[in-house]
């Protein structure tokens, strides 16, 4: 393993949680986050709802709000705050798993590595689905948790979800090349929304940081185990 290549993930991991996160299997086969800061802790259930909770008998309080909006069923404040705490919960989990996911890389667990981080680009698919669903039906237009202003960060957080596999995959150079298309797509994203395009962006300045750091050694190939069929990023 080279630490070095490593390091630039750790590192952003390290602004996304202050939590030590430690993966638990269970009898079920789904496993838990175990996150803890200092003398407390929480547990996050890895399939599902990471409370564990099944709304209204559905997956999420976002489909409880889809099923609603579809069936011209007025939704009320207690239904928006219930939604804003479920983004909360999913971006918690989202950045834990993307931390457990580079201590995997760390320790040579590669196949672990790429699942969760699997597992992190799919929370962070559900938060941006929170985000469009209160811009689009939302009175205000967005949640507090839930803004617009978060969606360059979420962007971000994605793509690195989608690099780390990339280098585990096929080396550091794929990473690099994963992390400045990603660069080009935010941007995009940004300027749709009339954000401050890149490099004025805060997120994206991680990113690119990110991608300069790796470049500066395309050449290290990390001894981590890799599956028969490594997992291929998604979008």
């Amino acid at each position: 393993m080279h630490v070095q290549t490593i390091a630039p993930f750790a590192e952003y991991a390290a602004t996304l949680t202050r939590h030590t996160v430690r993966v638990i299997n269970t009898a079920d086969g789904h496993g838990l986050l175990l996150c803890n800061t200092g003398a407390s802790g929480v547990r996050l259930q890895l399939a599902g709802r990471p409370d564990g909770v099944r709304p209204g008998g559905m997956d999420s309080t976002l489909d409880v709000l889809r099923a609603k909006i579809a069936g011209a069923v007025r939704i009320k404040p207690q239904d928006w705050m219930e939604l804003d705490r479920e983004y909360v919960l999913y971006q918690q989990r989202s950045r834990c798993t993307l931390s457990a996911a580079v201590t995997a890389c760390q320790q040579g667990r590669g196949e672990e590595a790429m699942r969760l981080c699997r597992a992190s680009r799919e929370d962070a698919a559900h938060q941006a689905a929170i985000i469009t669903l209160a811009a689009e039906a939302h009175p205000a237009g967005s949640l507090p948790g839930a803004g617009l202003a978060n969606h360059a960060a979420l962007l971000v957080q994605q793509c690195v979800a989608e690099a780390l596999p990339c280098m585990i995959a096929q080396g550091p150079a794929a990473a690099v090349t994963r992390l400045r298309h990603g660069v080009t797509e935010i941007t995009a994203a940004l300027s749709a929304q009339g954000e401050p395009a890149a490099p004025d962006n805060a997120s994206v300045r991680k990113l690119l940081t990110l991608a300069t750091r790796l470049e500066a050694d395309p050449s290290l190939t990390p001894q981590i185990p890799v599956p028969a069929s490594p997992m291929q990023p998604v979008g």
